[in-house]
């Protein structure tokens, strides 16, 4: 994102950056880049001047760093004032670098470049503590810490969720029948597939083996029941070659509707309602008891 009250200069950065194909949205203002942060979560790296109407550049870095660490969302302040407070100032503020304007077209390039293969390299070793190698997906230590946090929330908040545990049928034939390389290639199948029935703000994790676990919230019951629904017949289409052999799998499915439950309770009853998915056939959905 690029702040500056200048139309014409925004154009221009514009420009550059489309050049090196990053995408670019532009703000006018420190009011509307706060807008555009709050509602967009795409957003990877700011470009801001210092000078801006209503509120300065350091009032707007002091807002985003509320909100994202350096490492998270890295900003770069500019200035068309040669002064040597301003860098130290925007620094200071929480910026991750400075330029002048009237830059050579090559500073500006490796100034970008830098900050982003930066956070690329901080994002490559978050994804290492927190995903799972094999699928993708958030492992178990993340999933707790994000649950946790997202109980406490709706609790303060008023906000519903629920818990859905997810179990892949019979994997253990599976990886007996046809090894592990199928046994793996499955996983990834079925993550695959989870990740494109679940909404991105929900949390999906792989908790170990062939067990999932999702929490939903702020959704209407129904539209929960359908998601998954719909889910686990898309598992069901699934298939892989093995040799002479078609590989297909199921997936049964405990949801538990929260109320006041920790999150203990909450994955112990919808672990149950799985339980009750095995026992009475597999391939299905069954509700927990409220």
């Amino acid at each position: 994102m690029i702040v500056d009250d200048t139309p014409s200069y925004c154009k221009y950065l514009q420009t550059l950056l489309e050049r090196q194909n990053y995408q670019v949205v532009t703000a006018f203002s420190g009011e509307k880049a706060l807008e555009i942060i709050n509602s967009q979560k795409n957003i990877s790296m700011v470009l801001l001047d210092y000078l801006l109407p209503n509120m300065t550049g350091y009032d707007v870095i002091r807002h985003i760093r509320k909100q994202f660490t350096s490492s998270e969302l890295p900003i770069i302040g500019i200035s068309g004032q040669v002064d040597q407070k301003i860098p130290a100032l925007i620094l200071k503020s929480g910026a991750n670098d400075f330029i002048y304007k009237g830059f050579t077209v090559e500073e500006f390039y490796s100034r970008v470049s830098n900050v982003m293969d930066l956070l690329m390299r901080i994002q490559d070793l978050t994804n290492a503590a927190h995903k799972d190698f094999l699928t993708g997906l958030y492992n178990r230590k993340y999933f707790y810490t994000q649950a946790n946090t997202l109980v406490s929330y709706s609790d303060d908040n008023k906000q519903k969720i629920a818990l859905a545990m997810i179990d892949i049928d019979f994997f253990k034939k599976v990886n007996d029948l046809f090894g592990h390389q199928i046994g793996d290639d499955i996983l990834q199948k079925v993550a695959d597939c989870l990740q494109e029935h679940i909404r991105s703000d929900d949390i999906l994790a792989r908790l170990g083996g062939e067990e999932f676990c999702v929490i939903f919230s702020d959704m209407a019951d129904d539209l929960i029941i359908e998601r998954l629904e719909n889910l686990r017949r898309s598992v069901e289409m699934i298939s892989m070659e093995s040799a002479d052999s078609i590989v297909k799998v199921t997936i049964s499915i405990g949801l538990k509707i929260r109320k006041s439950e920790s999150l203990h309770d909450l994955m112990a009853a919808a672990d149950i309602a799985l339980y009750q998915a095995k026992e009475s056939g597999r391939n299905r959905l069954v509700l927990a008891a409220s």
